[in-house]
This record gives C-alpha cells, sequence and structure tokens, in this order.
C-alpha cells in the first residue's frame, strides 16, 4: 500500500471521531446516522460497479476490493465535507463585499459552490483515473486455450506482487505482454493464444493495480515499468532466457509501460507497441473533454488541477514521464509501431509522434480498424507480427 492509498483510507477514521467529540456540529446520533447510510451507499454503488465492469468484461470481482473501493468513495466524501466546511469558514471571514449583508451573503455563496466545483470535480476525476476497479480473471490458458501454463508471482522492485501465467512452448523464444488500462490478463487471452501459435513462450501478468495484483494506483506506465522489469527477471532468472530472445509486446497503458521498461534495461531482442500513447498531457485533455458536465471554458483549468491532484496523489509528475520523452532512448532494439486510424480513445497520431521520437531501427503500419486496440481484427495482423519478430 502507497502512502497516498494509506492516507486516503485513513481520513474517515480520523475525521469521524474528531467531528463527534470535537466539533460536536450536530448530535453524535444524527451524525452517525448521516454518515453510516452514506458509508451503505458508497459500498452498494462499490458492489454494482464490480459487478456491471465484471460482466463487461467477463472477469469476476472480490469481495475484499468491493469494500476497499466502497471506502475509497466514502473518503472522498468526507474529504469533500472537510474542504466544504473550511472553504465556509474562510470565505466568510475574507469576503466583507457588498456591504448590503443579503447581497454579500448571495455572493460568499455562488463563490462557495463555484470554488467546490472547480476543486472536486477535479479531484474525483484524478482519484478515480488513478485508484481503479479492479477484475479477477473468470478463465486461465488452460479453461480458455487447451493449453498448459503455470501460476506465477512476480516480485516487482519496490515490493508488490503480481500475478501471472506463463506458457510454456516449444521454443527459445518467449514474448512478455502488457496488456491495456483497467483490463486483467485474461481480457488478453486473445493476444495469448496468437503469440503461442507463433511458437513463443508466452508470459502475461496483471499490472499493479489491476486484475489479481497487488497495489490500487496506477501511474501510467512509469511505476508500471518496474512491473515489466519483474516479468523480465522472471524469464531470464528462472525459465532461462537471454534477452536476444526475449520480445516485447506492450498494448496502450501497456506499451507505455514497456517503453518505459526497455529505456531502463535495454534486455529485449524487438519490441512491439500497438495502440499506445505519446503524451499524458494530451491524454489528460481527451479524458477532461469526454465529460460534459465540464464547461469548455473551464477545461484546461480542470486538466491542470486534475494533474496537479495525480501529482499529488502518486508523487509523480506523469507528464515529465511521458512515453515520447524517453522513446528515443531506445536506439538499436528494433521497433514496430502499430495503431488504428479508427482508434476513438487514443488518437493514431499520437503513434505517428512516437515513430518520429524513435530511433532506428523502427517501422510503423496504420491500419484501417475502428475501435481501440482494434488492430487485431486485421486480416493480415498476425503475420505481420510473425514476420517482424522472425529472425
Amino acid at each position: 500500500m502507497t502512502i497516498s492509498e494509506a492516507v486516503l483510507l485513513t481520513i474517515p477514521l480520523v475525521w469521524l471521531p474528531w467531528e463527534i467529540f470535537v466539533s460536536k456540529d450536530m448530535s453524535a446520533f444524527k451524525f452517525l446516522l448521516r454518515w453510516t447510510l452514506l458509508l451503505a451507499g458508497c459500498l452498494m454503488l462499490s458492489f454494482f460497479m464490480h459487478q456491471k465492469l465484471a460482466k463487461m468484461m467477463g472477469g469476476e470481482w472480490t469481495w475484499g476490493d468491493a469494500i476497499y473501493y466502497g471506502w475509497l468513495l466514502f473518503s472522498f466524501f468526507a474529504i469533500l465535507q472537510i474542504v466544504k466546511k473550511q472553504l465556509g469558514r474562510a470565505l466568510g471571514k475574507l469576503i466583507r463585499w457588498p456591504a448590503n449583508e443579503k447581497m454579500r451573503k448571495a455572493f460568499v455563496l455562488c463563490t462557495y459552490y463555484l470554488l467546490l466545483f472547480i476543486t472536486m470535480i477535479p479531484f474525483f476525476l484524478a482519484m478515480t483515473t488513478v485508484h481503479r476497479v479492479k477484475i479477477a480473471d473468470a478463465f486461465t490458458p488452460e479453461t480458455a486455450l487447451g493449453v498448459e501454463y503455470k501460476d506465477v508471482g512476480l516480485k516487482t522492485q519496490d515490493g508488490l506482487t503480481l500475478k501471472a501465467w506463463f506458457v510454456p512452448a516449444n521454443s527459445g523464444q518467449a514474448v512478455i505482454i502488457a496488456h491495456g488500462l483497467g483490463a486483467n490478463k485474461s481480457n488478453f487471452i486473445g493476444t495469448v493464444d496468437m503469440w503461442h501459435q507463433l511458437g513463443f513462450n508466452v508470459l502475461i501478468f496483471d499490472f499493479r493495480g489491476h486484475g489479481m495484483s497487488a497495489g490500487h494506483t496506477v501511474t501510467f506506465g512509469y511505476r508500471e515499468r518496474l512491473d515489466v522489469l519483474a516479468g523480465l527477471k522472471y524469464l531470464t532468472e528462472k525459465e532461462g532466457f537471454t534477452p536476444d530472445r526475449i520480445v516485447g509486446y506492450g498494448v496502450s497503458f501497456g506499451g507505455a509501460a514497456m517503453i518505459h521498461a526497455a529505456s531502463e534495461m535495454k534486455h529485449f531482442h524487438k519490441i512491439i507497441i500497438d495502440s499506445s500513447f505519446a503524451s499524458l498531457d494530451d491524454m489528460a485533455d481527451t479524458i477532461i473533454n469526454s465529460e460534459p458536465i465540464i464547461p469548455v471554458f473551464f477545461r484546461k483549468l480542470f486538466k491542470e488541477l486534475g494533474l496537479f491532484f495525480v501529482r499529488l496523489d502518486t508523487g509523480v509528475d506523469i507528464r515529465e514521464h511521458s512515453p515520447e520523452r524517453v522513446v528515443g532512448q531506445l536506439a538499436g532494439t528494433p521497433l514496430l509501431f502499430i495503431h488504428g486510424k479508427g482508434d476513438p480513445l487514443i488518437n493514431w497520431k499520437q503513434t505517428e509522434r512516437l515513430f518520429a521520437r524513435a530511433e532506428s531501427p523502427k517501422k510503423s503500419v496504420f491500419l484501417e480498424t475502428d475501435g481501440h486496440f482494434g488492430t487485431m481484427s486485421d486480416p493480415g495482423y498476425v503475420a505481420m507480427i510473425g514476420a517482424f519478430v522472425a529472425d
């Protein structure tokens, strides 16, 4: 558990007793009743979200993760209450204009709700983007594909345990598959099958804060590089593969993590990046622009505040760790960039920018496919991958 996770989970435990025994703004019974009902509502919402996502993703949800996320939502409302109380007091003392009391109260009230809207919406978006609902696997390579596999535990440099599958093949080549944001390894069973059919030993894992792995905080590829490096360590130390026999395959968010990992440790023979992003600043624009509740004239401010809260929460300035800033450090490693021109989530020009920043040897392919990571639907996709990784 990170420090930010611990702080978020602890806030209600500190604030509730303070309100009951120190502030005493209302009777303890009324206060407890109100917040008990709110906690019940947050837990019910979390259970509903987990059930719905599990159905959409074809996975399983756990009571532990649902309770965790429900408490996280409850913590947001506790923080909102703290901000509301302190903001109201501050504005009441600071605003002395206009002289007319009724007009002043109306002005204070308008300012109060405007500031709440401006600060708490970006905070909530940042919190729910960084701390995501986790859905576990519904099947395994054996039940889905009929192939043997090993359940593997990977240990990262910062102490997290990741759940992984190793699918052996009768060859000396291996691939690490890095999945997309919000997904899990069973969501990428199609890529496992593709690589196994190509004759590769396959290692696929749940990123931190995803699936069945530890953690609940996402840094959009930066700390997730440690997860990829943990996979590399497993393949080299436990399975005996040499770096010149290991391919990296990253999709979307997983592609960003792959780029960061490869820039730190050049242990890949070849790397394929599919449907990934170049700039986290641009991705923040995409998230903000997709929220209809945010007025156009507030979007830049909301983005800056949201990124500030992400940095405060994760301790990472994610804009400083965008993939396009480090992809040039992969010089000497053959790179294949793929993107579908009909991707509605990440524009294909993001991959065009990555390609421009990368050093040779490199190749880019832009397919006439729709959907995010819809590239696998192209009839020539598997043959293209096979041709690229052929020695």
